[in-house]
């Protein structure tokens, strides 16, 4: 048994940089879900992915929307939780046509839910060191009572744990496979599961099996070296139909010219230096010159004191 479903979809709308008042968010949820504001229960200091909210309006903990009236960016966010996807509460087609024109997504995260493997097995793999993986490996294990969680790099995160360990006995052995992304990685993930929604799980261990790279390996195998031995079987068949998928690489960009001018500029009054005005724009033109000539500038000590100090005497 595989079930494969979105456990959690953040985004927030394109024009955040412009004030937000409790009409448009009841604009947003009508248009989204069909539901009036009134509906939703206010609630006051809310946190969603390590951002402090003044207001959150939560709707049966299925619809969460986030609200920082006073910000200047980021003031409204969006919330979806695993359970309005399972319960068939939403018109799916409906919010992703609505994300794709008016929202930005910020955070995905999807499982798998399977009973063809055995936490136990994979467990005993983790503490012999017997996991490869091309991300670093960890295991917050607080007490005998709580969930044995194994997690596989940071952002983007893959955490297979103990789903069923407190449910009753026919779901007991349940384990879950739940990779998390953020930001272009989550808009590239979200656009590829919403062209083949009915393929999630396929996608999942595609980017299992070829992003996080993970083998579990086999502690009956005699090879002496760790990478050669034999996968674990149940590993094996489990991802035995994935073709290996990786994400996009994000490349770096530019840093912005004026906040590096005003970099240089708050420089120049910590300082205490005072410049004419043809001095002034002799550093300006200068910097803007060293942007023209190199496609990434970074600002450091040396290159600040490699500006400034031969206009400074």
């Amino acid at each position: 048994m595989n079930i494969a479903g979105l456990h959690q979809l953040r985004f927030y709308p394109n024009n955040d940089n412009k004030s937000i008042t409790e009409t448009d968010i009841n604009t947003m949820t009508v248009e989204l879900f069909s539901l009036n504001l009134d509906n939703f229960v206010k609630l006051k200091n809310q946190t969603s992915a390590k951002r402090h909210y003044e207001y959150a309006f939560n709707f049966k903990n299925m619809i969460i929307v986030f609200w920082n009236p006073l910000a200047k960016y980021y003031q409204c966010s969006i919330e979806i939780n695993g359970s309005a996807f399972d319960h068939a509460c939403i018109n799916v087609e409906k919010i992703c046509e609505l994300i794709n024109d008016k929202y930005t997504v910020s955070d995905i995260h999807a499982k798998i839910d399977t009973d063809e493997l055995s936490f136990l097995q994979l467990w005993k793999c983790y503490q012999a060191e017997l996991v490869t993986a091309k991300t670093v490996q960890s295991a917050p294990f607080k007490s005998k009572d709580s969930i044995r969680t194994i997690n596989f790099g940071s952002s983007p995160q893959l955490s297979l744990y103990e789903a069923g360990k407190f449910h009753n006995l026919s779901l007991s052995k349940i384990v879950r496979a739940e990779i998390k992304y953020s930001g272009r990685h989550a808009r590239q993930f979200f656009q590829e599961w919403r062209k083949d929604r009915a393929n999630l799980e396929k996608l999942i261990k595609s980017y299992i099996a070829g992003q996080f790279d993970i083998k579990f390996r086999d502690p009956k195998s005699t090879d002496s070296n760790k990478s050669r031995k034999a996968i674990l079987p149940q590993w094996k068949k489990w991802l035995k139909e994935s073709e290996p998928r990786l994400l996009d690489k994000v490349i770096p960009q530019k840093p912005m010219r004026a906040n590096q001018i005003k970099k240089l500029v708050d420089i120049m009054f910590k300082r205490k230096v005072e410049f004419e005005e043809n001095e002034y724009n002799a550093i300006i033109e200068l910097v803007e010159k060293k942007y023209s000539e190199s496609k990434v500038i970074n600002i450091e000590e040396n290159q600040e004191e490699q500006l400034l100090l031969p206009l400074c005497y």
